[in-house]
């Protein structure tokens, strides 16, 4: 990893804290999020993975404007 991609993950991971602390505030099943990329084709291969208890909770989040609001910050 170069230099320059190591400041950019340091600024995503300071960066999708935030995000995951706004997230885990909301009490509707959200546990953590995580991210995956390729920085030889960043920012177009960020994924960001975001992980729930259970599966209903997941189903009853994606219904809500909260899911639009996570999508918002993670952007």
């Amino acid at each position: 990893m170069r230099k320059s991609d190591k400041k950019v993950e340091n600024q995503l991971r300071i960066a999708l804290t935030e995000v995951c602390e706004a997230a885990l505030k909301n009490g509707n099943g959200f546990q953590w999020l995580t991210h995956q990329v390729n920085y030889s084709n960043f920012p177009k291969s960020l994924q960001v993975i975001c992980v729930f208890d259970i599966n209903e909770s997941l189903a009853r989040f994606m219904k809500t404007t909260s899911c639009q609001e996570l999508g918002s910050l993670i952007q």
